[in-house]
């Protein structure tokens, strides 16, 4: 008997081992709970190295300081089978200013060696904290006194206007937080940077958080409603292109039809003919594809292109065929979409 409950203790220790080696959905490893065969390391340490070299280089924001603002700021980030960071999000946060400054500076972190699995590279998630307090009347992260930087969102703007983007990016990555500028233009800035540079997934990164830097939108209406329509503009394009391109279609064509409802509910007095037109046709063709039962109203304000396509629709419903089952997204794609900033 105690030879049985041995083997059964042995066997769930076993299981509860084998659990925490366990990637995600995406294939992704909890760096704060797996243990895997080698861990990922920063500049030859581990976690807590890299803790020490954020704290090193976090700049309290001046806003923050005049405002007395103060807090911890939890932050998840991925790091990728190359070494760098990727989806950096904000956990936690007592302020968005000073969420930027964090999301600033794991920006501009140096690459990691990566983990690896049973010989095979992975990627592993970590979430880090990040304190931010005042001391003896002087600011500090953790211990350190810090010095606002010099402003740079300006010079950001400079280098944008002269198509030099990756020194634009730079500056706005500086501003961030640091500068009496609002957080949401910068983000939709560095998206668009980031687009030109052909760095698309950086650039959707950017355009969703300036979207939902600026949720409730109604806060943010009266003083930003030309940066509100470019976010929702921005993301929801991002969205649809991803809809059409990626196998997990679904989130991103649901994204886009609320990004465009929203552009079409406020912003429509902003618009000219042919942009409206075409923001309701792709809100109709993929509320089609997704089963919504008002997509028609939609194509019908959606133009020569919005009209066409539903009279296809219309024919592809009244001779339902094999081909039926392409209704999807081939209708959309024919509507091809470049994003133009």
């Amino acid at each position: 008997m105690k030879k049985l409950l041995t083997l059964l203790w042995l066997g769930i220790f076993s299981h509860l081992a084998a659990f925490t080696q366990i990637p995600d959905d995406l294939g992704i490893f909890d760096g704060n709970k797996a243990s895997l065969d080698v861990m990922p390391s920063f500049q030859g340490g581990d976690l807590d190295t890299f803790r020490k070299w954020v704290n090193a280089n976090v700049v309290y924001p001046q806003l923050a300081l005049e405002n007395g603002i103060s807090g911890r700021v939890v932050t998840s980030f991925v790091i990728e089978k190359d070494g760098s960071l990727s989806n950096i999000e904000i956990i936690q946060s007592p302020d968005k200013i000073l969420s930027a400054e964090v999301m600033r500076v794991l920006l501009l972190a140096p690459a990691w060696t990566p983990g690896t699995q049973k010989g095979k590279v992975v990627r592993v998630r970590y979430t880090l904290p990040c304190d931010f307090s005042f001391s003896d009347d002087a600011p500090s992260t953790e211990n350190e006194q810090k010095t606002p930087k010099t402003p740079n969102f300006d010079k950001g703007i400079e280098n944008y206007k002269q198509e030099k983007y990756s020194e634009a990016i730079e500056y706005f990555l500086h501003s961030l937080g640091t500068e009496k500028h609002e957080i949401g233009l910068v983000y939709i800035y560095l998206s668009f940077s980031y687009y030109h540079l052909s760095k698309m997934d950086d650039a959707y990164g950017f355009a969703n958080r300036a979207v939902k830097h600026f949720t409730p939108i109604s806060e943010y209406l009266a003083n930003y409603k030309d940066a509100i329509l470019d976010a929702l503009y921005l993301k929801a394009n991002f969205d649809f292109d991803y809809s059409q391109q990626r196998e997990n279609w679904k989130p991103y064509a649901l994204s886009a039809v609320n990004n465009y409802q929203l552009i079409i509910a406020n912003f429509t007095d902003s618009l000219d003919a042919k942009v409206f037109q075409e923001i309701n046709m792709r809100c109709g063709g993929l509320k089609y594809i997704l089963g919504q039962s008002d997509y028609r109203k939609y194509l019908q304000n959606g133009g020569a292109e919005g009209q066409e396509m539903l009279q296809k629709i219309i024919k592809t419903q009244q001779n339902p065929t094999s081909t039926n089952a392409k209704k999807s997204t081939q209708l959309i794609k024919d509507k091809s979409f470049k994003i133009n900033p």
